[in-house]
């Protein structure tokens, strides 16, 4: 898993949690402490964090949860690659089922084509 995609998880674990009555602690781990902080970045949020060995410890007071929010929601949209559909349509074998005669004509016809001519 690359960093962008760990910050991805961690980014949704904490918008995960906002919706818990407020004053809570959210509790992360040493990973995704350094990942929380990196998405952080240089944002603007006056929070308490309380680091120890283990992680780190979150309050998480109402007056945080929107900032807290935009800027995991930013981060997410900014580094989160929208799934291709198309190239698992394709691997399936799937788009050649559906397309099958749509790019010429079925081999019967091609055969009873020949059989006329």
């Amino acid at each position: 898993m690359t960093e962008i995609q760990k910050n991805i998880a961690v980014a949704n674990l904490v918008i995960d949690e906002l919706h818990k009555d407020k004053p809570f602690v959210l509790k992360l781990d040493v990973e995704e402490r350094k990942n929380f902080l990196s998405i952080l970045g240089a944002a603007k949020i006056d929070f308490k964090i309380i680091h120890h060995a283990n992680g780190c410890d979150i309050l998480v007071e109402e007056s945080i949860v929107h900032p807290l929010y935009a800027v995991m929601a930013t981060y997410i949209a900014k580094h989160e690659k929208p799934k291709n559909d198309i190239d698992d349509f394709i691997a399936s074998g799937e788009f050649d089922k559906a397309f099958k005669n749509v790019f010429g004509l079925p081999k019967g016809v091609v055969k009873s084509l020949k059989e006329v001519s």
